[in-house]
């Protein structure tokens, strides 16, 4: 935009702007120069956005033209808020906070890697999308409250924000490491590690990059693979751990206040502290779904009696898209396509043809299928007799 808009100043416009003399208003003593550069008023309003006049406006129609000066002031509008990084921050809670999606913020902002923001760096803050939960205008005490409107997109499946939900999942899977002189390693497949009571195996992408770093990890490192496969406590996940950190971005923060609740978790940090695959697929805390139709994104595929855990990131034809973190593969995607006769039982276990890391893999998967279940995070109201905290992935 800088550039098609700079190239339309030419010399009559800077020779009009000098014929101009200086005007004086009634009420003050004060010069004020009226800007007749396209230009100069350009830069103004990215530093002032505020300042827009109707004459602005005009002078810019008749200067660069009505349709140049449209996108330029489209641009403005999406451009007059911006956000300042807080230590801490991650791209993907940010984008939940301004109910749009980290592609959205990513590309407004020419972000080259949505895992490296830094303290004090200003983010230009899109226009919502339209079709993403809309602004909680609480967001204190009464926050639990609020979280309840958050509504659901391309989804019945209470509070699940499916495009968060695929962009955290994405983050893991193709999880790229930046080390501290800014460069970029290729894709990185992480490791499994389980988290039980360490709280390791339960860590974000960006506190996984922050641990790489302090292991002085470089991204051009031929051996970078083998390095952070040999160190899975700094840089992997369970599979509780996995899902609990992609549905809590899908459900902007419910889903961490819902486990506190429920398993009355003493601690704000509900996401090391974790949750165990056999509590988050439990029948007391989660419904099973009875057939196919039913199923949706955000939903829960518990396997191995609750031992092991995925979560659906889409439905496609006749195929279950899913995500889990599993043995020595870590995060990863998998399908299964399901039969007709599945599609009204839901059996997997005999109904369904797995497609996952390997053949011996996917046979192996399917005989530990149990059920798909879904939390009821929108309605969830505590219950005085809340089952007990387990330990497990």
């Amino acid at each position: 935009m800088y550039t098609s808009l700079h190239s339309k100043e030419n010399e009559q416009t800077r020779a009009e702007g000098a014929k101009k003399p200086p005007q004086k208003t009634a009420s003050s003593s004060k010069t004020i120069v009226k800007q007749t550069n396209p230009f100069e008023i350009i830069q103004r309003l990215r530093t002032n956005p505020g300042s827009l006049t109707y004459n602005d406006i005009n002078l810019l129609q008749k200067t660069i033209g009505n349709s140049a000066t449209s996108q330029f002031l489209k641009e403005l509008q999406e451009s007059q808020s911006l956000y300042t990084v807080k230590s801490g921050d991650t791209l993907g809670e940010i984008a939940e906070k301004y109910h749009t999606t980290v592609e959205t913020f990513k590309n407004l902002n020419n972000i080259k890697d949505i895992n490296r923001i830094y303290p004090g760096q200003k983010l230009k803050i899109p226009a919502p999308d339209k079709s993403s939960p809309q602004p909680h205008k609480v967001q204190n005490k009464t926050q639990d409250k609020a979280q309840d409107k958050v509504q659901e997109k391309n989804s019945d499946n209470g509070a699940i924000n499916i495009d968060m939900l695929k962009d955290k999942i994405s983050s893991y899977i193709d999880f790229k490491y930046t080390d501290k002189s800014g460069k970029e390693s290729k894709k990185i497949q992480l490791p499994y590690q389980w988290g039980g009571d360490s709280g390791k195996g339960k860590w974000s992408v960006e506190e996984m990059n922050k641990n790489m770093q302090k292991l002085g990890l470089t991204a051009d490192d031929p051996k970078l693979q083998e390095k952070v496969s040999a160190n899975p406590q700094a840089a992997g996940i369970d599979c509780s751990g996995f899902v609990l950190q992609v549905i809590n971005a899908a459900t902007n923060g419910l889903a961490v206040q819902y486990y506190k609740k429920v398993f009355k978790i003493p601690t704000d940090n509900v996401l090391h502290w974790g949750v165990s695959a056999a509590n988050m697929t439990s029948t007391q805390c989660s419904k099973k779904i009875a057939t196919f139709s039913e199923v949706r994104p955000g939903d829960y595929i518990r396997f191995d009696g609750g031992g092991h855990i995925g979560i659906v990131y889409e439905v496609s034809g006749d195929t279950i898209l899913y995500a889990h973190s599993s043995g020595s593969k870590g995060p990863h995607k998998a399908s299964v396509k399901v039969s007709q006769a599945g599609k009204s039982s839901l059996n997997l276990a005999s109904e369904g043809t797995f497609s996952d890391w390997d053949g011996g893999y996917s046979a192996a998967i399917k005989k530990l299928f149990n059920y798909i279940c879904r939390p009821d995070f929108a309605s969830y109201k505590q219950d005085e007799n809340s089952p007990e905290q387990k330990t497990g992935i």
